[in-house]
């Protein structure tokens, strides 16, 4: 796992992983609905340089919950599912999956509401 190689412990990995992955998953979103920085910063109610600061990679700048509350102004579910860890392991392990990609009708009126 990359962060555990940079040093992370293993309850740090698995979280930055996480944020890594929704902060990935909102650029990927926006480049989707075509919006413009300006545009996504609106519709995040955010301003335009946290914007930036989002598609820099700027990770330490985004919390998980945070990160999610902008999946969801977006127009996407977040699905929490949790399960025990086998017994073998020490710590519990985060599972993620990408996004299903909206039906373009469903890409246009979300810009439109935006």
């Amino acid at each position: 796992m990359f962060f555990l190689d940079l040093g992370f412990n293993e309850i740090e990995a698995e979280e930055l992983s996480l944020r890594a992955f929704l902060m990935s998953k909102v650029r990927e979103i926006i480049r989707e609905l075509g919006l413009t920085q300006a545009e996504a910063a609106k519709q995040l109610r955010i301003d335009q340089p946290r914007v930036s600061k989002l598609f820099n990679g700027r990770m330490s700048r985004f919390s998980t919950d945070k990160l999610i509350s902008y999946l969801l102004r977006l127009g996407y579910d977040v699905n929490v599912q949790l399960n025990s860890a086998p017994s073998k392991r020490r710590f519990g392990k985060i599972a993620f999956s990408g996004h299903k990609r909206k039906h373009s009708s469903d890409v246009k009126r979300q810009k439109k509401s935006a």
